[in-house]
């Protein structure tokens, strides 16, 4: 069976901002994931270095350790600990919250700075996309043909479906997937019967295994 669709300038325009929008949308949840690991382990790693600085300033400063210096050592490492709760932890989480202003900042630039350089590529990348596509589901996997006659076949054992928007599937290998690639399949043809292209395209999508698709 083959799959006939057509992408013109107002879907390449339209699969530039669904690219665009998945891209920053992975963006901003690395960023949430630092955030939330900064704030869980800034206070505990913060704690355990001045107990190790405490721990080898005796060996640093006479180069061993004694009796009265072990024993110092011993009564400032516990005041430190007595104290942390009530003086330095809610410092540290003032801390993160003043510079969270600024962590905002950083993270909007990053975003224009990522934003930019995807349009820019993009925009060299996909003018060859506009034409005719054409897919064929075969037994062991699908044909892929692309408008500048480019033809790749995936077997059905390495499909997967790696985003999804509102107009697109991006349909990949895991080989493509480690280098970024994807290919672009339209959830709507001009070119088949509506029912007909449906069909084929829930049998072909029936085949994606361990999809991860983006709203």
């Amino acid at each position: 069976m083959e799959l006939r669709f057509s992408m013109d300038a107002a879907e390449l325009h339209q699969l530039t901002e669904d690219i665009i929008a998945c891209r920053l949308a992975s963006h901003e949840q690395t960023f949430e994931r630092l955030a939330h690991w900064q704030a869980r382990l800034l206070a505990p790693l913060t704690l355990g270095l001045i107990v190790l600085l405490l721990a080898l300033l005796p060996l640093l400063v006479q180069g061993g350790y004694s009796a009265p210096s072990s024993i110092a050592t011993l009564l400032v490492i516990g005041l430190v600990l007595l104290l942390w709760r009530r003086v330095a932890a809610p410092w540290l989480q003032r801390a993160v919250q003043a510079g969270q202003p600024r962590s905002a900042r950083i993270r909007q630039h990053s975003a224009a700075r990522l934003e930019r350089s995807l349009r820019q590529q993009l925009s060299k990348s996909l003018p060859r996309l506009r034409g005719l596509h054409v897919w064929t589901l075969e037994e062991q996997g699908v044909l892929v043909s692309t408008p500048d006659g480019q033809q790749q076949r995936i077997a059905w054992g390495q499909l997967e479906c790696v985003a999804e928007s509102a107009h697109f599937y991006r349909l990949a290998s895991r080989a493509q997937q480690r280098l970024g690639l994807a290919y672009t399949i339209s959830k709507h043809s001009c070119e088949m019967d509506a029912a007909t292209y449906r069909a084929g395209l829930a049998q072909l999508l029936a085949h994606c295994h361990s999809a991860t698709r983006q709203p």
